[in-house]
């Protein structure tokens, strides 16, 4: 990371000194011009690496909006991955079709890396950018032996405005018509 100037002095440049950490520590040795007196300490933090989105087949497939999407199909709270598999499966069917071409699926073959195997991990890589949000669980249903089983749910829920009853707020549509029961009627 090249020197800096300091911010009180144009003409007073700061090689820096890299720290441990990657940040590089500079100070401007004046004892004039700088708040509150005396020397003048700062430090330049460097930009974050990059974090890796999706590629190849995820890429291709816009699986960063497809699975969020297919996770929130199923409405609020957390799902099971299985209901997440089928969520996706339905809304997308041909991606799931190419999937299940590439690497099969223990309901046609058993086999130890699978489309599943493929959707789940791709899942684990989105929670990791904020994109969905995982917790492990144990199965239920079809998956009740399973004692490991992911669970899934989208990380931004909007929220409807509610009143201390529970109740939703309906914003009056313009010019105040009504639709049964004096609600305002809302319309999509």
């Amino acid at each position: 990371m090249p020197g800096l100037v300091c911010h009180f002095h144009a003409d007073e440049w700061s090689p820096g000194v890299r720290q441990q950490d990657g940040t590089y520590a500079h100070s401007c040795d004046r004892t004039e011009g700088h708040p509150g007196g005396g020397t003048w300490h700062w430090l330049k933090v460097p930009q974050p690496k990059e974090v890796a989105g999706l590629t190849g087949l995820a890429e291709e497939l816009n699986l960063e909006v497809e699975l969020p999407a297919a996770v929130a199909a199923l409405g609020e709270g957390w799902w099971e991955y299985g209901l997440v598999e089928r969520s996706y499966a339905e809304c997308r069917p041909e991606g799931w079709a190419r999937m299940v071409r590439q690497w099969g699926h223990t309901a046609i073959t058993p086999k130890q890396y699978t489309a599943s195997s493929y959707l789940a991990g791709t899942l684990g890589r989105l929670s990791r950018l904020a994109v969905v949000a995982y917790h492990p669980g144990v199965g239920t249903g079809r998956w009740l032996y399973n004692t490991d089983i992911s669970w899934w749910s989208t990380v931004a829920r909007r929220l409807e405005p509610k009143d201390s009853l529970g109740r939703r707020h309906r914003r009056p549509t313009r010019g105040g018509t009504h639709g049964r029961r004096g609600l305002p009627r809302v319309r999509a």
